[in-house]
């Protein structure tokens, strides 16, 4: 004799293993702890190598065709700071948001064999 079960309804949504739930939280924690090293590194590279300012200006020619250049791109050798002498806008942002209302500064460092005086 059947006894009568009642069916449970199968779910059309496909079902991860745990294993795989853990390697994609891992990839997520490197990615958010990585993210912020490679990207300053990058930073570093367009902002203080002679290849990082031609690859600046070619990106700025590329979207502002017939326009003149107002403002220096931020790109000072290593030891030496780079002072904006106008506000920022989205036009000349590299490496984050602007605020309109500043005047930047930037200056990368090497404190490795001596500090700057």
């Amino acid at each position: 004799m059947k006894k009568n079960t009642p069916s449970t309804p199968r779910s059309t949504e496909p079902t991860t293993s745990w294993e795989e739930q853990y390697a994609s939280s891992l990839g997520v924690q490197a990615y958010v702890y990585g993210f912020p090293w490679i990207y300053l590194s990058f930073l570093r590279w367009l902002w203080t190598t002679p290849g990082g300012y031609a690859l600046q200006e070619l990106r700025w020619l590329k979207t502002n065709t017939g326009r003149r250049k107002k403002q220096k791109f931020p790109w000072a050798p290593i030891n030496s700071f780079f002072n904006a002498h106008h506000t920022a806008t989205p036009e000349n942002a590299t490496g984050g948001s602007p605020n309109p209302n500043l005047l930047y500064s930037v200056a990368w460092l090497d404190l490795g064999p001596e500090p700057i005086v």
